[in-house]
């Protein structure tokens, strides 16, 4: 069986149909083609070689199979069979806790319909009732009408309990060519996805409320911030409480102590203060502001208080963050050389200008950690919406506060460089209007952090 970690996609590049296998534990591609996934479809875990070949509706001789799969096996991607755990009360998800929810104020997302997040994402999910409805509307999708797996893989190993639809050129299969959604066209803004309909609302229960904010990984929503408008659609509607939240959406909740370095531990309210308070500040050159806390954290502790020195400087020594930028820039080059992806596909656009801009912040530190007035706005507002939504704080005993300000900063420098190189190379493409926003989408969606 594939092991969990790994999932199958359907990629469809100049016309050309591919499954890539993603393993996000060893951050690499496995290309294994159509006929490959018709065998690893059917690896439930309970066939041997010969049960393979019995299974196939075309003849593979068992000899090749089994060397397939020990190509597999060599390349981590495969797991013991595994009876699926019982639900019991140990598994069975906790009632929510009763919180108020606060949006961020000021926010009203004003979507440009050009598209650009359904042209990222590696994985755009679907229900079953919502795959059955897209390929009622649109059948000749791919097939799609024909057989819902020519359009749709699972989300994750072969339970078809959710499903990813298949990519075209990097983007949603359903996806117009003039950017806008075709489900959507075709039935309504109802007949999305549930997902789709709620993207870019990210939810976080910090112990007394739940933050309601926009993910910033899309020009749309950095421009919305930006530029703020009484214009737009509010992120949640009629919603107050976590009572009136939908029951399918997602609610992250953070620990309740957090790391703030090795060996320092604060609570969960303790650093909800201290985002708070920091906040409440506007610092010249946010990248090296974010660089002073992470220093003030690892050899002071919790600041709820800013240095002045931290909130005044201008320049810093920003060799601290080279580990992040070296990590960004390789990874980015591993994803850009993905030769199944097509030319014009906005992830690999989106990976060559991060390398490019890594390398270049990398050759001359100091000539990127100087503030960016052409950046600053955005900076801004991204700070700002990360604090109030809580995604400056780790969520796992394996990450540290001082480490995620210092991965914030590296980013804000490299999105510095690929403004530049987006110019250089005179990309006109509106989704990289706002560098940070698709480096945001980069580093989540496809792990460059």
């Amino acid at each position: 069986m594939l092991a969990p970690e790994v999932f199958a996609r359907k990629h469809v590049a100049g016309g050309r149909a591919t499954v890539i296998l993603h393993d996000s534990r060893r951050f690499q591609t496995l290309e294994i083609g159509m006929r490959g996934w018709s065998v690893v479809s059917r690896m439930d875990g309970t066939r041997d070689v010969e049960g393979l070949v019995a299974a196939l509706s075309h003849r593979i001789p068992a000899a090749e199979i089994m060397r397939f799969t020990d190509e597999l096996e060599a390349a981590g991607v495969l797991a013991e069979t595994s009876s699926p755990a019982k639900a019991d009360e140990s598994t069975a998800p906790a009632a929510r806790a009763s919180r108020p929810v606060e949006q961020l104020s000021g926010f009203r997302l004003r979507c440009d319909g050009r598209g650009s997040c359904c042209r990222f994402y590696p994985s755009i999910v679907f229900s079953p009732p919502e795959t059955a409805r897209a390929r009622s509307l649109m059948p000749a999708v791919l097939d799609g009408a024909e057989d819902e797996s020519n359009a749709f893989f699972p989300e994750r190993g072969l339970e078809r309990r959710s499903l990813a639809v298949a990519l075209v050129d990097g983007h949603c299969a359903y996806l117009l060519g003039d950017g806008r959604c075709g489900i959507h066209a075709a039935g309504g803004a109802s007949s999305k996805p549930f997902g789709c309909s709620l993207y870019p609302v990210s939810l976080v229960d910090d112990g007394t409320r739940v933050r309601a904010t926009p993910v910033i990984e899309c020009a749309c929503v950095m421009e919305s911030g930006v530029l703020p408008s009484e214009e737009g659609d509010e992120l949640l509607e009629r919603v107050s409480t976590t009572g009136d939240l939908d029951g399918r959406l997602v609610v992250d909740e953070l620990p309740e102590d957090i790391v703030l370095a090795d060996g320092k531990l604060a609570s969960r309210a303790a650093v909800a203060t201290w985002a708070d308070t920091i906040a409440r500040g506007e610092p010249k050159n946010i990248p090296a502001f974010l660089d002073a806390l992470a220093s003030e954290i690892e050899f002071g502790g919790l600041a709820r208080e800013a240095s002045p020195d931290a909130l005044g400087r201008e320049t810093f020594d920003a060799t601290s963050l080279m580990p992040a930028l070296e990590r960004m820039r390789e990874r980015a080059l591993r994803r850009a050389s993905e030769e199944f992806r097509a030319p014009t596909d906005l992830a690999r656009q989106v990976f060559s200008l991060i390398e490019v801009a890594a390398s270049m912040v990398l050759a001359d530190l100091p000539a990127w950690t100087e503030p960016s007035m052409a950046t600053h706005s955005s900076e801004l507002f991204y700070l700002r919406a990360q604090l109030f939504g809580r995604q400056l704080i780790p969520r796992t005993p394996n990450e540290t506060l001082a480490a995620l300000l210092r991965e914030r900063a590296a980013r804000m420098l490299v999105a510095r460089g690929m403004l530049v190189a987006t110019q250089m190379a005179e990309l006109t493409d509106p989704a990289l209007r706002h560098p940070l926003a698709m480096l945001e989408a980069a580093t989540r969606a496809y792990g460059l952090g």
